[in-house]
């Protein structure tokens, strides 16, 4: 029977430099949250899909100049993107 007194050290966490986010972003954006957590989950053993959308988005923040941390809708990022490549 687990002792519910005993304390459990939290793990360390993973760092990842920015060229490394960038390009599990830019490969989720392309392709899937999924799919990039597919390609890249076995060189990064401990990497979420959690952290992969999070560096989707903040990949999509830097795409439209956006401050990263002011979060929208994906729907209203492809809008955007839309607009830009019309010039309007």
């Amino acid at each position: 029977m687990d002792n519910p007194y005993v304390v459990h050290r939290r793990l360390k966490y993973n760092s990842y430099t920015n060229a490394q986010r960038m390009e599990i972003g830019k490969f989720a954006h392309e392709n899937s949250t999924a799919e990039a957590l597919l390609k890249f989950g076995s060189q990064y053993h401990k990497l979420t899909e959690s952290t992969v959308r999070s560096f989707r988005d903040k990949y999509i923040d830097s795409l439209i100049g956006r401050k990263v941390g002011h979060h929208c809708s994906h729907s209203h990022v492809i809008m955007l993107e839309t607009l830009r490549m019309l010039d309007i």
